[in-house]
Parts: structure tokens; C-alpha cells; sequence
């Protein structure tokens, strides 16, 4: 996977490169569904090298459906833990 646009905390991102396998991103895309993750320093679905590269702590990923097949994400992350909960994930 990898990231086109972006913007904040990951505003020099664009071109990285994620393996969609053991990335929460790859993970959502396969599931189709939204998923949230509180800390990435402990969640085992995320890539912390990734994560610890642009200083995200937590995050909330959607998927992005074209003609009914998942084709990438939308992230939305931050640079603490806990930013985000089930009520505005």
C-alpha cells in the first residue's frame, strides 16, 4: 500500500510504502470495514516501525470502495494514545 496524499502529522509521507499484510491499513482493506486502534505501541494488527516512523500513537481507518471492492484507506491518526473513541471512531 501506499500512501498518496497526506496531510498533519504525516504531511511528508506521501510515496511510503506499507506492507498490507501486518498493517492495520492492509487489515481494514482485506475486512472492508472500519478499524480503530488505541495504541500502536501495543496493538499486534499495526506496523509499529510505520507507526513510530511518523509518530502515530493512534488511528481510525475506512475503507475506500470503488465498483464494491475495497481499493485503500482513509486514515485519520494522532500522535497520543486513546485520541479517538468508539463514539467519534
Amino acid at each position: 500500500m501506499v500512501y498518496r496524499v497526506a496531510a498533519g502529522m504525516a504531511a511528508a509521507q506521501p510515496g511510503l510504502r506499507l506492507n498490507r499484510e501486518g498493517s492495520l491499513s492492509g487489515l481494514c482493506v482485506t475486512q472492508a470495514r472500519v478499524l480503530y486502534c488505541e495504541d500502536s505501541g501495543t496493538d499486534d494488527r499495526v506496523d509499529r516501525e510505520a507507526c513510530r516512523g511518523v509518530g502515530l500513537r493512534s488511528m481510525v481507518v475506512a475503507p475506500l470502495i470503488h465498483a464494491g471492492t475495497p481499493v485503500g484507506v482513509v486514515k485519520v491518526a494522532a500522535p497520543s494514545m486513546k485520541r479517538y473513541t468508539a463514539r467519534n471512531a
